[in-house]
């Protein structure tokens, strides 16, 4: 019989990983590195509301506890000012409260990892910012990994088809929420390359994504970040006007 203090032994490396950056919560479970269970959800704007409920629920996919958890991964944005900060404070609280290792993330490049073996490629996540302006990162998954070649930022349309161009010779593979809106903008900002250019079908960060990027980390004897400094990626001011001299809030 298993004692209340002993690990359950059917959730041996049990990575919780959570990504709120955009408008669709994506939770899951990977145990020895497979898969366990997984939940996407749009959360409409009531994620502070509807995510404990759907954390509970990811875990019974995995027959687990909170308590069984070994490592906390969580996507650091960029994106939603206010979905990412519930996130990212819900894992720094739960790591926190168990002990166990937090790791954040790059959401960018969460979402590229899906493309992961895609060769003579580089993938190119496009999320809403403020109006004509995407959060984008550049990123290399031939590998199997991704490999940050521009790290995320906010920029134009144009400022984008420029880094893009720059960051290699073969094919330039655009995903995310914003490339509906600005994918004629972009074709037309790539000029007569863009030939090279096509769109992926990934829309937002998934928990999956986070989780990988967290299990390397752990493979390569990464130790994680620390609950109390581990803050989302803040890389644009927030679409409101903020006073001059006012810091950003931190989680």
């Amino acid at each position: 019989m298993q004692s209340e203090t002993e690990p359950n032994s059917n959730t041996a490396n049990l990575v919780l990983a959570l990504d709120t950056s955009g408008d669709v919560c994506s939770l899951a479970t990977v145990t020895n590195g497979k898969l366990t269970a997984e939940i996407n959800f749009r959360h409409k704007m009531h994620l502070s509301e509807r995510l404990m409920d759907h954390v509970t629920a990811v875990l019974n996919g995995a027959d687990a506890q909170i308590e069984d958890v070994t490592a906390f991964a969580v996507g650091l944005g960029p994106g939603s000012f206010t979905g990412t900060r519930i996130g990212v404070m819900t894992m720094k609280t739960f790591a926190s409260l168990t002990g166990k290792p937090l790791y954040g993330v790059d959401s960018l490049a969460a979402m590229a990892l899906s493309y992961s073996g895609a060769a003579d490629t580089v993938v190119i996540p496009m999320l809403p910012c403020r109006n004509g302006i995407v959060y984008t990162g550049v990123y290399d998954v031939s590998s199997g990994s991704a490999i940050t070649i521009a790290q995320p930022d906010s920029l134009t349309i144009a400022e984008l088809a420029e880094l893009a161009l720059k960051s290699t010779s073969g094919s330039l593979l655009f995903t995310g929420t914003a490339v509906d809106r600005y994918y004629e903008q972009l074709l037309e900002a790539l000029g007569s390359e863009q030939y090279r250019a096509s769109r992926g079908n990934i829309e937002s960060p998934k928990a999956l994504g986070i989780a990988s990027l967290a299990l390397a980390r752990i493979a390569a004897s990464d130790l994680g970040d620390d609950p109390l400094s581990l803050v989302p990626s803040y890389i644009s001011p927030p679409p409101i006007t903020m006073p001059k001299g006012v810091p950003l809030p931190e989680a």
